[in-house]
């Protein structure tokens, strides 16, 4: 069976949520959930710039 991205976001974020509380990736989300819209533009325009560069190695 293949898993929609909605399951697959939900099957890793369920093994998120059992590891330890001071895991980096628990901390992460965690700290993600603060942002404010123009932070998310900020980190969009990071990523995006990251990707490109990942394109054209």
């Amino acid at each position: 069976m293949e898993l929609t991205p909605d399951l697959e976001l939900s099957k890793w974020f369920g093994q998120i949520l059992m590891e330890e509380e001071s895991s980096f990736k628990r901390r992460f989300l965690l700290a993600l959930t603060t942002l404010k819209e123009g932070e998310w533009k900020a980190l969009e325009h990071l990523s995006d710039g990251m990707l490109r560069k990942a394109d054209q190695a």
